[in-house]
């Protein structure tokens, strides 16, 4: 009987020193991965949010103690389940470490160049972009210094996996077996606590998974490492695309609206959207290179009126161009999918609406294109895009031919300025700015630099003649025209980066990414037939605006009746009221001004 207790005793120990053996290998076998592993997920980002926290226990943007050891935990947990794979299949180490160094360095040359981390935003762009862009993407960051960084990045890490693979293998063959298994025993009861706080801390993967809308997401609490940010990235684009069906159901059961009787018999509404244009390279705007030509032109001869203080509420064209043909109002926290778009307006009332978009190409998930908000809101569309804004408005003008409609609205997305700016020009007549011409003496400002700074003016500069293009068909009708830009951009103009980026907003940032251009011509048969809206138009020049409201004026100009007209956000109305501009629920005029 003794006998039978000490044998099962004795198969019940050795079963335990079993599992705790198996419990500790991954990490005796494979613990030059488990440390790279962690460290490539962010370990010293979050040693420091730690330290931050028990400096400054008041920061706000440090995640808590436990948020940063839980994230710690979650790393350590993802590392030992992938060596403990690796124990079995020596072949997965190479894969492991390929797929790990791989995201951390996609999301090192984000941040280094862009200043964010692997996010939707970038997801979507990568879903959204041909190959034409692909291409000009890989020239201008890839194949540039813009990717040195990530390359040292690179190559630090490859060697640093190296050298401790190397130095491992021997620590282990020179510890024999015995010591090994004498440590066994703490190591697990280490390794037990760690992956238990891991698993429990997982728990925010299933808070992510649970979001009904991108603001839900715990970004405070998850943590930062590429594959955690991937994940986060595909079910804020799931919610977005439910977000787009909802939109087009919104549009679908709009209450119907009606045309004025008091507007004109014959009425061009015209809606121009740039790309990427810098508000303080444009001549109009007191830049020291005429850029804008024909517009100064214009406006000289009292065609053309120059707003001063815009905004656009995002520097992403995919999120300004819903809050731009959407009638929501961002400020006050209204989503874009919740009302309606305002071309469906225009064409319910009566209106013609033909919507040109010269980079169709790039966004064929998006919303504007849905087949059934197609049916309610365009009376034609363009079918393909051209390398040159020109081709692109002249494609227009040739297969619309003479407008059916006595009253049109016509919206244009063009190219504009888009990187690679040296792409969006025709080099025969419009290379006219160099190097030479760029005035800059910033240390980090080199000859190459200068040669962009004139490439992009250049691009500047045929921009405004594809605008005077327009103008010039519609002048002779009655037409009311509304430039702006989707967003601006970054040519090395304030510090040594050539881009837009999603980081903490500043003053400057704001400056060059977030104030667009705004211009309205009205045609001398506009204005000889509406001096009141023109006097109006003078009136508001200066008044802080932000484009995510453009349709009320919209509304006003073309004679369109409907409730979700506001005539508080009526740029153009006596009683409009800017009360707050928020950019990532951040006050512009705070941030800008400082007021």
């Amino acid at each position: 009987m003794q006998k039978a207790t000490k044998s099962r005793l004795q198969g019940i120990g050795g079963k335990f020193s079993q599992f705790v053996r198996s419990l500790a290998t991954p990490v005796v076998e494979e613990l030059p991965f488990i440390l790279i592993f962690i460290f490539l997920m962010g370990a010293v980002n979050a040693i420091h949010m730690m330290h931050v926290r028990l400096v400054n226990s008041l920061d706000p943007h440090a995640p808590s103690l436990m948020c940063s050891l839980g994230h710690l935990a979650i790393w350590f947990t993802m590392a030992y389940v992938c060596a403990a794979l690796i124990c079995k299949k020596r072949f997965l180490k190479y894969l492991f470490y390929l797929l790990s160094l791989a995201a951390a360095a996609t999301q090192h040359f984000l941040l280094h160049n862009f200043g964010q981390r692997i996010c939707a935003t970038y997801l979507g762009l990568l879903s959204e972009t041909n190959s034409k862009e692909t291409s000009e993407f890989v020239h201008q960051y890839l194949l540039s210094d813009a990717a040195i960084p990530t390359i040292k990045y690179v190559v630090l890490y490859v060697a640093l996996i190296i050298i401790l693979e190397y130095v491992w293998k021997r620590l282990k063959a020179f510890f024999n077996t015995r010591f090994l298994s004498a440590h066994y025993k703490p190591l697990a009861a280490l390794i037990v606590p760690i992956l238990a706080f891991g698993l429990y801390s997982a728990r925010v993967y299933v808070d992510i998974c649970k979001s009904t809308s991108p603001d839900d997401i715990p970004y405070m609490k998850h943590p930062i490492d590429p594959f955690t940010n991937t994940y986060a990235a595909v079910i804020i684009n799931s919610i977005m695309e439910s977000h787009m069906r909802q939109a087009v159901q919104t549009t679908s059961e709009m209450a119907r609206p009606s045309l004025s009787g008091e507007v004109d018999d014959s009425l061009n509404v015209v809606l121009v959207i740039g790309e990427s244009y810098i508000k303080w390279h444009a001549g109009l705007y007191g830049y020291r290179l005429n850029t804008t030509p024909h517009l100064m032109w214009e406006a000289q001869q009292g065609r053309l009126f120059v707003f001063n203080d815009v905004v656009t509420p995002s520097n992403n064209t995919s999120l300004v161009l819903r809050d731009l043909l959407c009638c929501n109002n961002t400020s006050e926290g209204e989503q874009w999918y919740q009302y309606p778009y305002f071309p469906a307006l225009f064409k319910q009332a009566g209106y013609d609406v033909f919507f040109w978009d010269n980079q169709l190409e790039i966004s064929p998930r998006f919303f504007l294109y849905d087949p059934d908000l197609s049916k309610i809101a365009y009376s034609r569309t363009n079918t393909k895009s051209f390398e040159m804004d020109g081709d692109f408005i002249e494609d227009f003008f040739e297969n619309v031919g003479h407008l059916q409609n006595r009253h049109n609205l016509m919206i244009f997305h063009l190219f504009g300025q888009h990187h690679d700016a040296s792409n969006r020009f025709p080099h025969d007549g419009f290379a006219h700015f160099t190097a030479d011409s760029i005035d800059r003496n910033e240390a980090y400002i080199t000859k190459e630099k200068k040669a962009y700074i004139a490439s992009y003016d250049n691009a500047t500069l045929y921009n405004d003649y594809v605008i005077n293009k327009i103008i010039d068909h519609l002048s002779q009708d009655n037409t009311f025209l509304v430039y702006l830009s989707d967003h601006g951009e970054e040519v090395y103009d304030w510090r040594d980066q050539c881009a837009r980026d999603h980081g903490p907003l500043s003053s400057n940032k704001l400056k060059y990414q977030y104030d667009i251009p705004f211009i309205v011509w009205c045609s001398d048969q506009f204005q000889h037939k509406h001096p009141e809206v023109v006097s109006r138009i003078r009136q508001a020049v200066n008044r802080p605006f932000m484009i995510d409201n453009l349709c009320h004026l919209l509304f006003t100009v073309g004679g369109i009746n409907t409730v979700y007209y506001r005539d508080s956000l009526d740029l153009f109305s006596p009683r409009y009221n800017c009360k707050q501009r928020l950019i990532n629920k951040q006050d512009y005029d705070k941030i800008r001004w400082g007021r």
